[in-house]
């Protein structure tokens, strides 16, 4: 017994540590708690939220799986500066948890596209002020990305955004120096908030500002009244109290999890697409999708592969919250080693959640096919999710090897195109990095909200089950040592 465990245990840390410490890995997922309402109740004035339990879904219905990206790609480097908590609540009420398509150009003009001038571009990404950082965007990058380039970093957000530029090989340096600048026919500042777009590089800018906004202080000056309205003030205190909600379930969901459940999405080298389709920047997991209209014959074919422990697993497929994925039958073939498994995704329902498409055992190399086979509508091909239910005996160590943690879109074969499969925590506990306390008490205003389409509903998530005991012992010892290993790694390269 002692043996196997050893044994097993020693498994379990390489699985974690291959997490952990991926070469490619920019990114960690933030696997800590969100603090009680009562605790921003007490520390900074908000008010006791009108319905304690709702969550995230109350203000968007898709702002649940949004701020998973947002704990998977963005938490930690705003950590770095600041609190995470705070920062989710800010972009999730006044901007967006998506924000690799957010920009207000002077309150009028909110295209990506738009090439605004110098001086009228103000919020982009999660309501990064673009005027007061654009000295800023080389040490963030540097911090939120270590080794990647600005040109790699820029690119994957435009194209996670679906936009079909370029972006320059030009230095940091000479685009900040010259922000009403041009390059490459756009504004040199335009450059420089496309990468504020970057999830962690809006993260670790606009951190220090949403943990230090003036309106939170006693005396605060009187351009915060409207804020500071009791009507006004107990919305922002429910969406507080909301996005705690969201964080804490997100959390208790990882915990809960046999192995992390592993996320192929659409721009993944895990993932492949033959056929033509349109792609879309908003509205799917991590914003990008492709769409193509229904078809009785088809003449798309997307594939998701993974690498599985052996095991029953739930398979789940992304519905994105777009008029660009209505099908309500758009056809999933999950293939297993004991054959072809047909089912379907109903994306006529509400969008922006991952939905349950089967339930199977599945072991080793797994691959998921959609196409554009449905009765209407248009398909939309994004991520598929999967989540274990049951494992056959203890993860194998070699078995994760596509599901190491990065930053989509960067760590990637191809260089700001791709990105591996991610794979989310069960319960390392990550501590923040408090080297670098937030300083900065730059001030946020309220940006251009994100549309969303006009589906309807409620959002949903996945279940859970629950640890078999010997492999919940050597799981968890694994956690907690990966997780101190990490936080001593992390605090002495800082």
């Amino acid at each position: 017994m002692l043996a196997r465990l050893a044994k097993s245990l020693a498994a379990s840390l390489a699985m974690l540590l291959s997490l952990t410490f991926a070469p490619t890995s920019h990114a960690a997922p933030y696997a800590q708690r969100a603090p009680s309402m009562d605790h921003y109740i007490q520390t900074l004035g908000f008010l006791a939220p009108t319905d304690p339990a709702a969550d995230l879904s109350a203000l968007d219905v898709q702002d649940n799986s949004r701020l998973e990206a947002f704990l998977l790609e963005g938490a930690e480097a705003g950590a770095m500066k600041g609190d995470p908590v705070l920062l989710a609540w800010f972009a999730a009420k006044d901007a967006s948890l998506a924000p690799w398509t957010l920009s207000n150009c002077g309150d009028q003009y909110y295209d990506i596209n738009y090439n605004c001038p110098w001086g009228t571009m103000w919020q982009v990404g999660l309501g990064t002020q673009v005027t007061d950082h654009v000295n800023g965007v080389a040490g963030a990058l540097a911090k939120a990305h270590p080794g990647a380039s600005a040109q790699q970093i820029g690119q994957a957000v435009l194209d996670t955004a679906a936009q079909q530029m370029s972006f320059p090989s030009t230095s940091l340096a000479t685009l900040a120096a010259a922000p009403g600048g041009t390059t490459g026919g756009m504004n040199n500042v335009y450059w420089l908030a496309t990468l504020m777009r970057d999830m962690a590089i809006s993260s670790y800018l606009e951190a220090p500002a949403a943990t230090a906004w003036t309106c939170y202080q006693p005396g605060y000056p009187s351009w915060c009244s409207w804020y500071r309205q009791t009507a006004n003030w107990q919305s922002y205190s429910d969406a507080l109290s909301e996005t705690i909600n969201s964080w804490n379930a997100i959390q208790d969901q990882w915990a809960a999890a046999l192995v992390p459940d592993v996320i192929v999405d659409d721009m993944s080298p895990a993932f492949s697409i033959l056929g033509t389709t349109t792609e879309v920047g908003k509205g799917g997991w991590r914003g990008h999708f492709h769409s193509v209209p229904a078809s009785t014959t088809p003449s798309v074919t997307a594939t998701w592969t993974a690498t599985l422990p052996a095991g029953t697993w739930r398979v789940l497929g992304f519905n994105p919250r777009s008029n660009s994925a209505t099908a309500p039958d758009a056809e999933i073939i999950i293939h297993a080693a004991d054959g072809d498994h047909a089912a379907t995704l109903d994306q006529s329902v509400t969008g922006g959640r991952f939905i349950v498409v089967a339930e199977l055992h599945l072991e080793g190399t797994v691959q998921v096919t959609g196409t554009d086979r449905a009765s209407s509508g248009l398909v939309g091909l994004d991520a598929i999710r999967f989540h274990a239910i049951s494992l056959d005996g203890p993860a194998d160590a070699g078995s994760f090897a596509d599901a190491a943690v990065v930053t989509p879109g960067v760590d990637a074969a191809r260089p700001g195109k791709d990105a591996a499969a991610t794979s989310v925590p069960d319960a390392a506990s990550v501590a923040p990095d408090a080297s670098e306390p937030g300083a900065d008490a730059a001030t946020a205003a309220p940006g251009g909200q994100d549309a969303a389409s006009n589906k309807s509903g409620v959002s949903g998530g996945c279940g859970c089950g629950s640890m078999p005991g010997e492999g919940a012992i050597t799981l968890a010892l694994g956690l907690a040592l990966a997780a101190w290993i990490r936080r001593e790694s992390l605090i002495g390269s800082r």
